[in-house]
């Protein structure tokens, strides 16, 4: 069964990697894969990709039991360029506003922040003009007991 059409993806093999048990072969959906008729170092028919009609879907790839044997590329479209441009200057506005959002978050928590401190300073300047009106009655205070005493003194 060969799929027809033009190739989406490219299989590499890596010879020292394969153990030649062919469950990629197997699995191969368009069948680019195949065993070599010649041996290997180690003695096993490795596969190889026959370098056409790969459609890119990577299931050699799950199937082999060895990792780093097959390595699958998908070859890029334009069509699939120009959607994956689109969804990733989404993904980044979504990014911005998010980040805006944040930034405005923190903007009110600054502005109640300072209205709070605001607040306090006020509440803090009113206790300090009550201190210096009671420190004015105070001093009213000792001047008036300062000026009884000279008066009181001056008549001993």
């Amino acid at each position: 069964m060969n799929m027809a059409g033009q190739a989406r993806g490219r299989v590499t093999i890596d010879v020292e990697e394969c153990k030649g048990c062919g469950l990629c072969v197997e699995s191969c959906p368009p069948k680019c894969l195949e065993l070599e008729a010649e041996l290997s170092a180690y003695g096993v028919h490795p596969a190889h990709y026959s370098g056409h009609d790969c459609t890119g879907c990577g299931i050699c790839f799950y199937c082999c039991p060895e990792p780093g044997a097959i390595t699958v590329y998908r070859v890029a479209t334009a069509k699939r360029n120009a959607g994956e441009g689109a969804r990733a200057t989404q993904a980044g506005t979504e990014a911005a506003d998010k980040s805006v959002r944040a930034t405005q978050a923190g903007t009110k928590a600054a502005d109640k922040s300072v209205r709070a401190t605001q607040a306090g300073t006020k509440a803090a300047d009113k206790s300090v003009r009550a201190t210096q009106a009671g420190t004015k009655a105070a001093d009213k205070s000792v001047r008036a007991t300062q000026a009884e005493g000279g008066d009181h003194a001056a008549a001993l």
